[in-house]
């Protein structure tokens, strides 16, 4: 079985002071992997240079390729800001990972990897617990489903809406033309799953729960600082894709 780059994509900001907290417990989670051929990409939306201040000491000592850009563009967009993240990675894999998320295990990327190249899959969702905001308490264990026929039209999709949950438990091989929807902020997810979909079928759903994600108030879903209409968002999204001919 081959070993094919992977890289971890991390998009970054602020995140209401606690960004370098977050990240710095990310960071760690990535050094103790046992999947060993990673490169780190960061792109780091903040305002300030704490986060970069940080990342350029742990380039000192940390054997991990980590690859730093500031992005100054589109301030409060997160998914312009993982798309720059996109622009720098050189992996075969990319594995997405939001700043305040992390690896639940050593070997949870090696388990994600191993996983696809043995079931011959393109992308990959895994299960996920939850923790709080300082990761003290763990809690509701998430299961993902993806619920649809091998073909399928964007009014399916939003008629079963497949459970995949965050982008953080997503893996997948990379295409340059693969990138996400800048024109919404819930529903950037949403609308990524649709799009790998559509360009490599079902995803591997991995049973087991490699990936805590963190449940806190600052988080995008629960407080992104301006009023997101979901209705809105999807309709942005159906009409999109109305022909239903999405392709790369």
């Amino acid at each position: 079985m081959n070993n094919p780059l992977v890289s971890i994509c991390v998009p970054t900001y602020e995140m209401k002071g606690k960004g370098l907290e977050f990240l710095s417990v990310l960071f760690d989670s990535v050094e103790k992997q046992t999947y060993k051929n990673i490169e780190l990409i960061i792109s780091d939306h903040s305002k300030n240079n704490v986060i970069e201040q940080t990342i350029n000491t742990w380039k000192r000592v940390s054997s991990i390729n980590i690859k730093y850009v500031k992005y100054t563009e589109k301030y409060n967009n997160g998914p312009a800001n993982t798309n720059n993240c996109l622009k720098y990675v050189s992996g075969e894999y990319i594995k997405m990972l939001f700043q305040d998320d992390f690896f639940n295990y050593d070997y949870s990327l090696e388990k994600i990897i191993t996983s696809m190249l043995e079931e011959k899959k393109y992308w990959s969702v895994s299960e996920c617990i939850h923790c709080n905001e300082d990761s003290s308490t763990r809690f509701n264990h998430f299961v993902p489903h993806w619920n649809l026929k091998s073909s399928f039209t964007i009014d399916d999709y939003f008629n079963v809406f497949p459970r995949l949950g965050a982008p953080s438990l997503m893996t997948y091989k990379f295409n340059p033309k693969l990138k996400f929807n800048e024109n919404v902020i819930m529903y950037m997810d949403v609308d990524f799953y649709y799009k790998l979909g559509k360009v490599y079928g079902e995803p591997l759903i991995i049973n087991e729960q490699l990936i805590v994600d963190r449940n806190w108030s600052g988080q995008i879903g629960n407080s992104h600082g301006v009023f997101v209409d979901l209705n809105v968002e999807q309709k942005l999204i159906k009409d999109l894709y109305k022909n239903n001919e999405y392709k790369l």
